[in-house]
């Protein structure tokens, strides 16, 4: 038995986050999430985010400027829900439910930080008011970094502060 079958049983629901569309482009920030994905657990709004619930009632970033009031939770695969059974467990769910308030997933799977914080940017000024943002961040750059650990000759001069050979001998003076 593969290894991808045993954790099919275990957690049956990852089968459904290792088929779903990986999302698309979108400017600036180069990735979205897949929009209008639509299943039993999983469901997101036509921006590409995944929805929040609480108690039966459904909250959305497409939906922000209806909402006097938001929160924010912002970060990648771990904010989106992946391997929760549904879109009430993940954890923007939660802390609609714990908070009483409205929390807006704003996760997307395999963004690094920077990306997360432009698709930000660019719809903070469609929300009424604003309460609490939260950033659950940070793995997609500590991995990239890890990854990424040999540098080009275009980058070493970058960081030895020259342009040329990789050295940073030629200063560009």
């Amino acid at each position: 038995m593969s290894s991808t079958n045993i954790r099919y049983e275990i957690y049956p629901q990852m089968k459904l986050y290792d088929n779903m569309d990986s999302g698309g482009f979108s400017p600036y920030a180069m990735l979205s999430g897949p929009k209008n994905y639509s299943s039993k657990q999983i469901n997101t709004d036509s921006l590409g985010f995944r929805k929040s619930l609480n108690t039966n009632i459904e909250y959305s970033v497409s939906q922000i400027k209806h909402y006097d009031k938001i929160n924010f939770l912002v970060g990648g695969s771990t904010v989106f829900g992946v391997g929760s059974t549904s879109d009430a467990t993940t954890i923007s769910s939660n802390l609609s439910k714990a908070s009483k308030e409205i929390w807006l997933n704003f996760g997307i799977r395999g963004a690094n930080s920077f990306q997360e914080l432009i698709h930000l940017i660019n719809i903070l000024n469609k929300a009424n008011k604003i309460g609490k943002v939260v950033f659950l961040s940070g793995i997609n750059d500590l991995y990239m970094s890890l990854i990424n650990n040999e540098l080009s000759d275009f980058e070493l001069d970058m960081v030895a502060g020259g342009y040329g050979k990789g050295d940073g001998s030629d200063t560009g003076t």
